[in-house]
């Protein structure tokens, strides 16, 4: 026998999903394997990925080529 969830008069998992703009396999995996109940699910806020910011961090211990390569103008304090 499946239980059908019900939440502020919406049935299924999937439904509530959709009501609430979260993936179903989001809110099923919190609710039947983490054990939330569904009011819990779905006020956990999603986890945004950082973006990678990185770039260059030290140019001037590229080579000459690379420098030439990738337009990086040293300047006149290169030796």
């Amino acid at each position: 026998m499946s239980l059908v969830h019900n939440y502020q008069g919406i049935k299924g998992l999937r439904a509530i999903a959709e009501k609430f703009g979260i993936n179903p396999s989001t809110l099923r995996h919190r609710v039947n394997k983490r054990g939330m109940d569904i009011e819990q699910a779905l006020g956990i806020k999603p986890y945004v990925k950082p973006k990678n910011t990185m770039g260059f961090r030290k140019p001037d211990l590229l080579s000459d080529l690379w420098c030439l390569a990738l337009s990086i103008n040293r300047g006149a304090n290169h030796d």
